[in-house]
């Protein structure tokens, strides 16, 4: 089995499927790109690639599916932030956050409230923690 994460997409709430995973090649594109989505996977928005970051005049367009840019979005959000119960990690005095070796997990009751999680940001999932230990 392989560790890779997968993301399903719906249109209609009924009919999942797996959503392909970005190309490296347009993910800065397509995490440039703004506005709202427009709810069709095939809708194609205007987008400029870099050939070489020294020649900044010399851009090409590429058109990018609303279906890469989910991807992509996706792909930066799952990079970036993370959700753990409290009492999980432990911030030390030198200030690293390390696994509470002692907790045990909470209870079905608290595990309804929101106020019972944290999230963790890039910054401390980088430094100080192993992304595996989060899930």
């Amino acid at each position: 089995l392989s560790s890779a994460v997968v993301w399903a997409c719906s249109l209609n709430c009924v009919d999942w499927h797996l959503l392909s995973p970005a190309p490296e090649s347009l993910f800065e594109s397509a995490a440039n790109l703004q506005g709202r989505f427009q709810g069709d996977p095939s809708y194609e928005y205007q987008g400029e690639v870099d050939d070489e970051p020294k020649k900044k005049w010399e851009r090409r367009d590429v058109k990018i599916k609303e279906e890469i840019r989910l991807a992509v979005v996706v792909a930066i959000i799952d990079e970036e932030v993370a959700v753990a119960p409290r009492g999980a990690f432990i911030k030390t005095p030198t200030g690293q956050v390390i696994k509470n070796r002692s907790f045990e997990g909470i209870c079905n009751f608290t595990s309804l409230g929101l106020q019972f999680y944290l999230v963790l940001y890039n910054s401390i999932i980088s430094t100080s923690l192993n992304r595996e230990l989060i899930f």
